[in-house]
This record gives structure tokens, C-alpha cells and sequence, in this order.
């Protein structure tokens, strides 16, 4: 840069030159800046003119260190946008973007003390500076909510309350007037159009009133040189430029962006405004230094966490839904799965002639079973094919007979008095579960019949024994159900996929509604933010984690062998797991729609996959060790490990289970790290 750039950079509040900003590669490269100069002197009031998509954005996301430019030189207020020790973004810039970008939940005193935390301002200046704002803007009391300050709801009610009271509202920004009763689109004069908005919309089959208005002045038959202009964009700025208003440079001043459109509040077409103001004599400016410091500053944390806080606590109802959610899900899944089924109908055919087939009958579990007695076996087949019962027990004739002569004569019967001394079932396989079930419980139910037999002629009750016989187990219990096994899962699954929604909603509409921009020009770093985010989440965790595991073990009884504080720290490591996920799925996504979309996409394939419903010992062996690096497969196995077998953090195995759902959140974070870079 030579001595004459040198000496402009220095004269002007900002200074571009050659500045050059593309989106898009290849074929949908397009230039948002190129080649742009720029000179703003100080104490001017600048007017920044063109139609939309001419970079009149993007010029103000530069200048205020949202945006980085592609090449070129930008200085503001002496240094780059951005750049360590400087104050843009933060407290040297006022930026107002587009829309609104307030918390509507937050009230005027609540949202105007959280801006004076993020500055570092004292108790006292935030004090002076609400009561001057209040008076100056005439905003009405401080406790009023942000969402509630509607200017269309007052209009409305002037002009509803008294059919002598007419309202005309002029603007540019079209989508501003879809709350009117009645609209005219004008163009060069001429009136394209006027009706409701309602009729309009449905009319031209549209969505927005823009699009209609586009539509209707390129179909207007009378042409003129604006043509162009119009379509591409509206014009509604006026400049004005004082050279004799330019003051030295002073570093204790702000410079102030804004973007809008006039008094009406449009945001179609944009300002770009730099102003001073001197801060009041005997008030510091907030120390620039720590804007941007190394680490995270504690102050901006603790802002962002309170205002997380009064922000929930605005939605009781939702918040207390979120706190109950994780208890009603384990409730359900310990009522619905893993127990055995009841009241199965079974048909039975009995055509024995003796007592034993009725004696055996009575020890099949009245629980489990609902016997329903046919005379013939065809019969009770068809009772399967219609659907009426799950499988047939067939008793043959001599089965008594048989029977007998089979405990007496042992290997010596024929293959007629085996045959005839079987019970046979005819089962419905088409639920592996039921089918299972009725195979085990009538099978036990023959060894119990079996043994009673034996005791009641004097033999020996063993021989009804398996050759192979299960001894006491080495962890768990014989008696355990399928929930047992399913449960550290589930645990862990709703915690993970819980604090991930939380989490990704969360940040995705704090960047919809334009709050986490303006949070990042008033010098907030995006690394303070998420950890604000996953304080609060946190705290809401815990609650979450503290009801489920007090469902969990004491109202159903699920066992645990272990150290319940193990529990509690391996599922909330698994929460910041799932929350690290949340904030990398909203890094990635724009729109709350594709975000959940993503996060319920991930559902299913980690629960398959991570061993929580079927062992993972079943998946194909490539499978497999894809499944074992999964975020929740080594943490259920270890959650698994501590509840059922009684083991400790100083087991390997139950240590690595946190070592990988710590590794995960790191490699999330990482992974947000380089995409906010790379979107940058």
C-alpha cells in the first residue's frame, strides 16, 4: 500500500479497495463484490444505494467481520474487521440487520441488561442506558415483553375499535402490507392491482405478495427504462454525504451499521450508515481487549446462560414437557417391551384316552395361555389359518399309555411308544417372539408335568432332567426378561438423542431469527455461544437424566449391580455427546426443518447399529466393526457392564466407554469447527 492509500486509509472510518467476495463454485460462482472500492469518512452519514443482490449485504457483513473477503484491503476504524485487540465486531459497532433479531421471549429491561453483560458494562450503565433508551425511543414499561411490541397491532385496533378511523401505509417492502386490509400494488404510476392480500395470493396462485408484484410488472404493458430496475430490485435510499462533518478518529466511538429500509420498518432494500457518538463523560468505553480475547470470556458465558434461562423460563409449559419427556418414553419402553405376552390363544387337542394329557394341560401357565379345546386337529388348524389362535397342541391318543411305558422301559420303547407319548405343536411363526414363547413355556411346562409324574409313582424325578443343565449364573439372574438387556440402551439412547433435538433447535432458530448474527457483531465468539448452549442444556439434562434414572430403578426395578454414580456420569457424558452432535447438525443447516430432518434421520441407523435392540454379535462381521465405533455402542455395552455385571470406571472395558463418547464430542466439535470455517 503506498503513502496516498496510506493516507486514505487513515481519513476514512472504513476503506476498501479492490475487494472481491464470491459464493458458489464452479458452474453457481457468483460475484458479490467485485473489485469494490470504498471510502467512508468519518462523522459522515453514508448512503449505500442498489437494487437487490447487488452486495449491499454482503458489503456490510464484511465491513462489521461477519465475512471475509475473497481479496482485496478493508479497513474499518483503523484496522481490519476482525482482527485481534480491535472492536469490530464488538462495541465499536452498532448493527441492525435485516429483520428484527430480538428475543421476543425477553422482556425490554431483560434484553437491554443482556447487551450491557455482553459489553462488560456496569450495573450503573446498563441503569442510565435503559432509562435513556426508554425515554428517547418511548417505549412503554420495561417489563413488556419484546414479542408483544406489535406497531400492526396497534394500527389494527385504531382502526377496528372506530369505523371512522382510515389507515394508508406506503412502503417498498411489500411483505410489510400483507397485514393490511386491503392492498394496491402501484408501478410508474399506474395502479397494477388492488385488493385483500388473501384474494391476491389466491388469485395469482402465489405465496408472497413480492412475487406477485414481480409478476405483474413484467407482464405490464407499458414499457420504460425502469424496467430492468424494477425486476431486479427496488431503489429506496437517499444519501446525503457531509465532507465537512469529518472528524479525527477516535477509538472510544462506534460505528453503526444498520441495514433497513425506511421508517415503516421494511427490510427489502438496505442502509448503510456510520455515525459516532460520544460515550457519556465519566463512563469508559467497554475494553476493547476483550472482545476477542484467547478463551472464552466468563462474563459473556454467564449473559448468554441467564438470557438462555429467562428465555425458558418464558415457556414453562414446553420446558416441564422437556423435563418429563425422557421419564415417559422409559416408562413406556419398560411397559411395552421385553415382557412376556399374555391371554395367547391356543388350540388344544386333547384325543387322549387316559388322564395324563388332561393332568398335562392343566400345568400350562393359565397366564400365558387361553386354551381353547377343539375336537379335531383339523379344526384347530383352521383356527390358526383364520387368525383366531397362535399354534395347536395335539394330544394323540395313547399318549397315557405310551407315556407310562416310556418312564418304566427308558431306551428300550419302540419308536411307536415315542411317537405316541410326544405332544406336538403346530405354531404361527410369523411372530418369532410369541412363537418363542410358546415353545419355552410348554416345553417347561412338559418338565414340570414330567417331574410330578415321576415323584407321584415313586421314580427318580431326574430322569426328566436335560442332558445339559444350567448352573447358577456368573452375572445376572436365570429369571432376567429381555428389558433388562434393553434398558442401558434405551437409557442411553433417549439421553443422546434428547440433548442432540434440544440442542440443534435451539441453535438453528437463534440464527433464523438473526439473534446468533447480531450476538457475533456485538463481539460474542460462536465458541461462547455454544458453550452457553450446552450450560443450559445441561442444567436441563440433568433434571431429564435425574427422572429417568428414578423411573428406571425404582418404580420398575431394573437391576443395578454397580455404582449408581457411574451411571449417572457415563448417560450425562452421553447427553454432551448428543449435544455436540446438535451443534454440528445446526452448523450444517440452515432451516429448522432440514435440521430435524437430519436429526431424526439419525435415529434408527445408530439404534440399529450400536447393539441396543439385538446384540451386535448378530450384524455381519463389516458391520460389526462399523457398529463398535459408533458414539453409543461402547458406551451401552459399558452402561450394560455396570448395571448387569457390577463393574467399575477401573475396568477397561467400562473406561473405554468413556474415553469414545468423549472422543466423539471432540471429533463433533472439530467437525463444527471446520465447517463454520469453511462456511466463513
Amino acid at each position: 500500500m503506498g503513502d496516498s492509500g496510506n493516507r486514505q486509509s487513515t481519513s476514512n472510518a472504513v476503506w476498501g479497495r479492490r475487494l472481491y467476495k464470491t459464493y458458489g463454485k464452479g458452474k453457481n460462482k457468483a460475484n458479490a463484490l467485485a473489485g469494490l472500492n470504498l471510502n467512508v469518512p468519518y462523522g459522515a452519514i453514508y448512503g449505500l444505494l442498489g437494487p437487490s443482490g447487488c452486495g449491499k449485504t454482503t458489503l456490510l457483513r464484511c465491513i462489521v467481520g461477519l465475512l471475509k473477503v475473497d481479496s482485496g484491503s478493508l479497513l474499518a476504524m483503523g484496522d481490519v474487521p476482525g482482527a485481534r485487540d480491535h472492536s469490530i465486531p464488538g462495541p465499536m459497532v452498532g448493527y441492525m440487520p435485516q429483520d428484527t433479531s430480538l428475543y421476543n421471549e425477553l422482556s425490554i429491561k431483560e434484553l437491554l441488561l443482556y447487551y450491557g453483560r455482553v459489553h462488560g458494562m456496569t450495573s450503573e450503565d446498563i441503569v442510565y442506558r435503559t432509562s435513556f433508551l426508554l425515554d428517547f425511543l418511548k417505549l412503554p414499561t420495561r417489563d413488556q415483553l419484546i414479542g408483544c411490541l406489535r406497531i400492526w397491532e396497534h394500527l389494527l385496533e385504531i382502526a377496528q375499535s372506530s369505523q371512522q378511523t382510515t389507515i394508508i401505509i406506503t412502503t417498498h417492502y411489500i411483505e410489510e402490507a400483507r397485514q393490511a386490509d386491503r392492498v394496491g400494488l402501484m408501478r410508474a404510476g399506474r395502479m397494477l392491482d388492488e385488493d385483500k392480500p388473501s384474494n391476491l395470493l389466491d388469485r395469482y396462485n402465489m405465496v408472497s405478495l413480492e412475487s406477485i408484484f414481480l409478476y405483474l410488472c413484467h407482464h405490464d404493458l407499458v414499457g420504460n427504462a425502469e424496467d430492468e430496475e424494477l425486476m431486479s430490485g427496488q431503489f429506496a435510499l437517499e444519501s446525503t454525504m457531509s465532507e465537512d462533518s469529518a472528524v479525527n478518529y477516535d477509538a472510544s466511538k462506534p460505528l453503526i451499521a444498520t441495514e433497513s429500509a425506511d421508517a415503516g420498518g421494511s427490510n427489502s432494500s438496505i442502509y448503510g450508515t456510520v455515525t459516532f457518538e460520544n460515550i457519556p463523560r465519566g463512563r469508559p468505553p467497554p475494553d476493547p481487549c476483550c472482545v476477542f480475547p484467547s478463551l472464552p470470556a466468563f462474563r459473556v458465558i454467564m449473559a448468554l446462560v441467564i438470557k438462555n434461562l429467562t428465555i425458558m423460563k418464558r415457556s414453562i409449559g414446553l420446558l416441564f414437557f422437556e423435563f418429563i419427556i425422557p421419564s415417559i418414553q422409559i416408562i413406556l419402553f419398560c411397559l411395552c417391551i421385553g415382557r412376556d405376552p399374555h391371554d395367547i390363544k391356543l388350540a388344544v387337542v386333547n384325543n387322549d384316552l387316559g388322564p395324563m394329557g388332561a393332568t398335562y394341560l392343566k400345568f400350562l401357565s393359565n397366564t400365558t395361555f387361553k386354551q381353547v379345546l377343539f375336537n379335531s386337529l383339523d379344526h384347530a388348524r383352521d383356527s390358526v389359518h383364520q387368525g383366531d389362535a397362535w399354534g395347536v397342541v395335539e394330544i394323540r391318543p395313547e399318549f397315557s399309555e405310551d407315556l407310562m411305558q416310556r418312564f418304566l422301559m427308558g431306551i428300550n420303547v419302540s419308536t411307536k411308544v415315542i411317537t405316541g407319548s410326544t405332544v406336538y405343536l403346530h405354531l404361527d411363526y410369523t411372530s418369532q417372539q410369541i412363537s418363542a414363547v410358546i415353545h419355552a413355556r410348554t416345553l417347561e411346562s412338559f418338565q414340570n408335568f414330567s417331574r410330578s409324574t415321576l415323584a407321584l409313582y415313586g421314580f427318580n424325578t431326574h430322569y426328566s432332567d436335560p442332558p445339559v443343565l444350567t448352573t447358577d449364573p456368573v452375572y445376572g439372574s436365570a429369571d432376567s426378561i429381555f428389558t433388562e438387556f434393553m434398558a442401558p440402551g434405551i437409557c442411553n439412547s433417549i439421553t443422546f438423542f434428547m440433548a442432540t433435538g434440544l440442542t440443534t433447535l435451539a441453535f438453528v432458530l437463534e440464527k433464523k431469527e438473526g439473534n446468533y448474527e447480531r450476538n457475533l457483531v456485538n463481539g460474542v465468539t460462536p465458541a461462547e455461544v455454544m458453550l452457553s448452549h450446552v450450560i443450559t442444556q445441561f442444567l436441563v439434562l440433568l433434571v431429564q437424566v435425574g427422572l429417568l434414572l428414578l423411573c428406571t430403578f425404582t418404580i420398575f426395578q431394573i437391576p443395578l449391580e454397580g455404582n449408581p454414580a457411574a451411571v449417572l456420569f457415563l448417560i450425562l457424558i452421553e447427553g454432551l455427546c448428543g449435544m455436540c452432535l446438535g451443534i454440528m447438525i445446526s452448523c450444517c443447516c440452515d432451516k429448522e426443518t432440514s435440521a430435524m430432518q437430519l436429526s431424526l434421520g439419525l435415529v434408527y441407523p445408530l439404534l440399529l447399529t450400536s447393539g441396543i435392540i439385538w446384540p451386535i454379535q448378530a450384524v455381519p462381521a463389516w458391520l460389526e466393526y462399523i457398529s463398535e465405533a459408533l458414539p453409543l455402542t461402547i458406551a451401552t455395552d459399558a452402561l450394560r457392564s455396570i448395571m448387569g455385571r457390577g463393574w467399575g470406571i477401573d475396568h477397561m472395558f467400562v473406561w473405554l466407554g468413556f474415553v469414545i463418547s468423549i472422543g466423539w464430542a471432540m471429533f463433533f466439535l472439530m467437525v463444527t469447527a471446520v465447517i463454520g470455517r469453511i462456511k466463513r
